[in-house]
């Protein structure tokens, strides 16, 4: 079987969610079930994927006040993957 490389048009990306090297306590939670950091470059920039449901886990789990810019970000990235069907939010970070 092979893979076939296709031209990107078009990459839109939203305003961040979080930050990678100073949201520990969120990269430490989403490291416990995925293994997301694996796709990354030694600079610690790459695409990840995190299940929805791992996100709703996440909101629950790390305490964060409801007027934090990051609750309030991930809870618009989960309700746009409920809308628009999908399982994962993907996330490019650099």
């Amino acid at each position: 079987m092979s893979v076939r490389a296709y031209r990107v048009i078009k990459k839109e990306l939203a305003d961040s969610s979080f930050n990678v090297w100073h949201d520990a306590e969120i990269v430490d939670f989403l490291e416990e079930d995925t293994d997301f950091t694996e796709c990354w470059t030694g600079d610690g920039i790459g695409t990840i994927e995190v299940p929805v449901s791992r996100l709703r886990e996440l909101l629950v789990a790390i305490p964060m006040h409801a007027d934090d810019r990051r609750k309030k970000a991930i809870i618009e990235d989960v309700a746009w993957a409920e809308a628009n069907g999908q399982e994962f939010v993907q996330y490019e970070c650099f």
